[in-house]
């Protein structure tokens, strides 16, 4: 069973909201009607925070990224859109560079790559329960924080938070190095006056991840008004990311099984050892089923998969140990690790070449590594 409380609502696809530090999963409510009408909307709180437990001396980024791990098990999902706020959003990307797999598409609002004295300060001041009592926050602070203690526990809360992002001992430091090996869609978003999240920061985070946008709220500092006159604005232009990069991903997946198609045939057929004339034959009808496949043509496609299908193939050879040799391949791409799969997968073609899921699989995994013309 997982640790952490957590509220559900909605349908669709799997969509984590990770609230910021010092707060709970009702940060989220003003959002969640809107994220509710497309997403199945999951809401957690954090280690430590608001109805979830505290289950070490001391509060850390992988600890909280292991408590969503656990609930994303528990909940049977393989992977989900994150959404992380502040400390949260130190949270998603924490899981997004350790366990990529699990992450579909990522926002990170006003939050940063790493901790340093001058971001940290703004942290740190967050953590003195005057500043709460300034801005009238602190007796919600003590309800949502009630099971922590009592009601005086908020005030254990806020600074366990500024303990977990301690520049010198946090895990919430990562590198520009790192930031370019995300491969999932990202979204980051954040106030143009943050100290906690400052703008030079940002831009070097928008110029290292391959996939990533940016949305810069005017007139804004750590605090934005996302909970208040800016909910609506926040809500609509999160969800039409994580639509759109649905979308792109859903046609992406189609398109790459057409493609994975006609490699199975065309690998097999390649791998025949026939005249000339026949390769000529082959790749003839390849680049017709690329043109059909670019243009949806199903009923071109079929006639000539049907064409190639009447070549001569290779017989089958060595079955057992090219089936286990595919396995690895397939148990690779599962790890996303695609060179080991095309590595596995031509071993097991070279072992049978008559078997077409393997040379689709080869195909595929050649696809994914960007050498399209081994595919």
């Amino acid at each position: 069973m997982a640790t952490l409380y957590y509220t559900e609502s909605g349908q669709g696809e799997p969509l984590l909201l990770l609230h910021s530090g010092g707060m709970s999963g009702a940060e989220w409510k003003p959002h969640l009607p809107l994220f509710a009408r497309a997403f199945r909307v999951i809401v957690p709180d954090h280690l430590g925070h608001g109805r979830s437990p505290m289950i070490a001396e001391k509060l850390t980024v992988a600890d909280m990224g292991q408590a969503i791990l656990e609930l994303l098990d528990e909940l049977g999902l393989a992977r989900a859109h994150l959404v992380g706020s502040s400390m949260g959003g130190a949270v998603a990307l924490w899981l997004t560079v350790h366990h990529s797999d699990r992450v579909s598409a990522l926002v990170l609002y006003r939050v940063g790559y790493r901790k340093d004295e001058v971001t940290h300060a703004g942290t740190h001041s967050m953590a003195d329960p005057t500043y709460w009592r300034g801005v009238g926050m602190h007796k919600w602070l003590s309800d949502i924080h009630q099971p922590q203690g009592g009601p005086d526990a908020w005030e254990m809360v806020i600074g366990r938070v500024s303990e977990a992002l301690e520049p010198v001992t946090t895990d919430h430091a990562h590198d520009l190095e790192i930031l370019e090996r995300i491969t999932q869609p990202t979204l980051i978003v954040v106030g143009d006056r943050d100290p906690v999240a400052p703008l030079d920061q940002i831009l070097e985070m928008f110029g290292a991840i391959p996939n990533v946008g940016l949305w810069v709220m005017p007139y804004a500092t750590h605090v934005t008004a996302t909970n208040t006159w800016r909910a609506e604005s926040f809500a609509l232009e999160v969800s039409r990311f994580l639509q759109r990069q649905s979308r792109v991903e859903n046609w992406g997946n189609v398109a790459m099984r057409k493609m994975q198609n006609m490699l199975m045939l065309a690998a097999a057929l390649i791998s025949t050892p026939v005249h000339a004339g026949q390769y000529d034959a082959v790749f003839s009808q390849i680049q017709r089923m690329l043109i059909q496949s670019a243009k949806n043509d199903e009923a071109g496609l079929n006639a000539t998969r049907q064409q190639l299908e009447s070549l001569p193939k290779p017989a089958h050879q060595n079955i057992k140990e090219a089936r286990a040799l595919n396995q690895q391949g397939l148990d690779a791409l599962k790890r996303n690790d695609y060179p080991s799969a095309a590595t596995a997968f031509q071993k097991a073609q070279e072992t049978d070449p008559a078997d077409i899921e393997i040379a689709g699989n080869l195909g595929y995994a050649n696809l994914k590594l960007g050498h399209f013309k081994r595919a």
